[in-house]
């Protein structure tokens, strides 16, 4: 015959399924949380309010491309994306000049003499591009110290490869392509 006190101590216990589902949603979360570490890009992140803005002007993603750093090849974040923009080249510089300023970024137009990190951009076609190495560091805690490398490319002339791939990207008088780069210190190991 059961007592009161076998009673309480049975309600007590709390059921195995109880139990059970609440140790899958914590192994649920804990696989969640690793997952989105594992490929969460802090270069993209940068990258992204000045995209929206250049989005917000009518430019459309043609692809984009990165690295979160966290792989056996590679521990330096890096971003980059293709925008096809519905105005001429000498806007679109402009515009891509305004919008990293109102950011906080500082250009400068790059050259044969000032490359930044640019050094793989072939000569005949630097003086496309835009860069700043150093107004802005990294705020992010998993990173080493050091500066956001920002660049931003802008043609309007001849045929655009984007992403290395054969893209069709409108470039003309009317229409240009941007293309925004990001370069972020090591991941801390």
């Amino acid at each position: 015959m059961r007592t009161s006190s076998d009673i309480k101590a049975t309600k007590r216990k709390p059921p195995l399924a109880l139990i059970t589902i609440i140790l899958l949603v914590v192994a649920g979360a804990s696989l969640a949380a690793m997952w989105l570490y594992q490929t969460r890009n802090y270069a993209k992140e940068v990258a992204a309010p000045l995209e929206k803005s250049l989005v917000k002007m009518d430019g459309v993603q043609k692809c984009s491309r990165g690295d979160s750093g966290r792989g056996s090849d590679n521990n330096l974040p890096w971003y980059e994306a293709y925008l096809e923009l519905p105005i001429g080249k000498a806007e679109a510089e402009a515009n891509v000049t305004r919008i990293a300023s109102e950011a906080g970024y500082k250009l400068v137009p790059a050259s044969p003499t000032k490359k930044g990190q640019l050094s793989f951009i072939n000569d005949a076609y630097i003086e496309d591009w835009y860069f700043d190495n150093t107004s802005k560091t990294s705020p992010y805690t998993a990173l080493s110290d050091g500066p956001i490398q920002l660049a931003f490319g802008v043609n309007a002339s001849g045929a655009k490869e984007a992403c290395g791939k054969a893209k069709t990207i409108r470039v003309d008088d009317s229409h240009s392509v941007v293309n925004i780069s990001v370069r972020l210190p090591e991941l801390k190991r």
